[in-house]
């Protein structure tokens, strides 16, 4: 008796990695890396928000912490999200929210604005992180799925570095 025909995950399974799986990959890392940044440098510019809007260390923690109480929000409502619409557009519109909510943190010009932001910046990095893992957990093939995980996750403390380096030098320049 001739073997069953295979199952589409099979076939998928086997099919060699190709530029378009490259170019997802590359897209999901950078986003992991910029994420990762913006947490990093709010280490850095704290002091000079803090000095700005003359606030004390509460509300300097709370506003440091904003964009973390959004994370919940958002990798709550991603699952559900993606269940509802597909991976790929929660993933775009998770970028989208942080990218705005990134542009509106550089306008804020008070505590509450700026809270505010951080946490909508928050929703968009906490949608995209289950979702990111997933898509590229079902893209990349059983046999290098591991190594691309890996990599994807070794753009995180990247960005970490990326945000000390350019806070070294751009803070004195141009402020928070």
């Amino acid at each position: 008796m001739p073997d069953a025909p295979a199952s589409a995950a099979e076939r998928l399974e086997r099919l060699p990695l190709s530029p378009y799986h490259r170019l997802v990959f590359v897209i999901i890392a950078l986003a992991f890396f910029f994420d990762s940044m913006d947490l990093a440098m709010m280490t850095f510019l704290l002091g000079s928000i803090k000095a700005e809007f003359g606030l004390d260390s509460a509300q300097a923690g709370l506003l440091a912490s904003s964009s973390f109480f959004g994370m919940v929000i958002g990798a709550a409502l991603s699952g559900m999200l993606a269940d509802r619409f597909g991976r790929k557009p929660v993933f775009q519109a998770s970028i989208v929210l942080w990218g705005l909510a990134s542009y509106l943190c550089s306008t804020a010009g008070d505590l509450d604005s700026l809270t505010y932001y951080r946490v909508l910046l928050g929703i968009g990095m906490g949608m995209e992180f289950p979702i990111a893992q997933s898509l590229l957990s079902e893209m990349i093939p059983a046999s290098r799925r591991g190594k691309y995980i890996a990599l994807m996750d070794g753009f995180w403390p990247l960005g970490f570095v990326a945000a000390g380096c350019l806070s070294y030098f751009l803070l004195p320049l141009t402020g928070w």
